[in-house]
């Protein structure tokens, strides 16, 4: 790894029974920030998740139910904690994937060493299942078996911050004043294999859910069904265009309204993840 600035990074996760998106979270990462530098919540995971060397693990009691503003204080706490020791921290789910644009730049510490901003909220990107060929292979890169996909606002996530952060429930905003940086792509792969899709969220809904957030709708995207989930693939699928997201990204969406066709993801990022 080649970390061509003095600057310390972080990497946090809070994960439950993420047995396939776990291992390929802690490579990235720590190719991204160094493996020393990632840290790990594990929700209440069964069995839990092993420490392996340099990287940290924290056990988090099972709770009765989860809670959304509960994790957003669990992991703001965190953040700002490790504030305290790194001069930058990215908070990311375990299905989410940053990459700095490599065109431009030859690592995530280039960049930050010279943005102006406090606060980076990413380009995010739907990785879809086309539904044609084989499933993922979780062990090969995924970006040259899932090779399209869609910008969507939900995604656009202020996860890299050098300031104390605190969240909206779903981590999709944030308090602070934020830079809508072109070049941080976050690929998040929640949809990138149905299958995987298909299992995951059955394991979601037997999660208990704290009844105020399911009046406030908070959560509610990993309650829906199956038959939901699948006719939401499709849609995207059938909504193809031609040209590459940064054709979409040059016309300066708005990143609270960004939702672009499904198009292909830029080349220059394909071998990055």
């Amino acid at each position: 790894m080649n970390f061509p600035s003095p600057l310390r990074i972080a990497a946090i996760t809070k994960c439950y029974q993420e047995t396939t998106m776990l291992p390929i979270w802690i490579r990235h990462y720590a190719r991204l920030v160094g493996k020393d530098n990632l840290f790990i919540l594990d929700d209440g995971s069964d069995p839990p998740v092993k420490a392996e060397q340099y990287i940290y693990v924290e056990h988090i009691p099972r709770r009765k139910y989860l809670d959304e503003q509960d994790s957003v204080n669990i992991m703001s706490e965190w953040q700002h904690k490790l504030l305290k020791l790194y001069d930058w921290v990215l908070c990311i789910d375990t299905d989410e994937f940053i990459i700095p644009r490599p065109s431009r730049w030859t690592s995530l510490h280039e960049y930050l060493a010279q943005c102006s901003a406090k606060t980076c909220r990413c380009v995010g990107v739907e990785i879809i299942d086309p539904l044609i060929g084989k499933p993922v292979d979780w062990s090969r890169p995924i970006l040259k078996q899932r090779s399209k996909g869609t910008i969507k606002s939900w995604s656009c996530k202020p996860s890299v911050s050098s300031v104390p952060t605190r969240w909206e429930p779903g981590f999709h905003r944030c308090q602070n004043e934020t830079l809508f940086a072109h070049d941080l792509w976050l690929f998040h792969l929640k949809y990138a294999d149905q299958n995987h899709l298909l299992e995951r969220s059955k394991l979601r809904r037997r999660i208990p859910r704290n009844p105020e957030d399911i009046k406030n709708g908070l959560g509610t995207s990993h309650l829906i069904s199956d038959n939901v989930l699948i006719r939401f693939l499709k849609s995207q699928r059938s909504k193809i265009g031609t040209g590459t997201l940064d054709d979409y990204l040059i016309t300066n969406p708005d990143p609270d309204n960004a939702d672009s066709l499904y198009l292909d993801i830029p080349h220059e990022f394909i071998d990055f993840l």
